[in-house]
């Protein structure tokens, strides 16, 4: 495809963060272990009043405001 380019890309995470040690609490398992293997820390959920589809659309708005895109096209 030619004539095609990205002109700014938006983000959104859920507001819901869940630590190693908020997963050690549930499974047989430790933050050190997790870490060690993942590299991670925290995991961001989708919970309560949010769902995938807001947050698309709050990433999407942000891109169009990043790539400086009238709102009226």
């Amino acid at each position: 495809m030619t004539g095609i380019k990205i002109l700014a890309t938006g983000a959104k995470t859920p507001s819901k963060v869940v630590s190693n040690d908020d997963l050690a609490k549930i499974v047989e398992t430790s933050d050190e272990w997790i870490s060690q293997r993942t590299g991670m820390s925290e995991r961001h959920y989708v919970s309560g009043d949010e769902n995938h589809t807001e947050l698309a659309e709050m990433a999407a708005r942000q891109a169009i405001e990043r790539a400086n895109i009238p709102k009226e096209k």
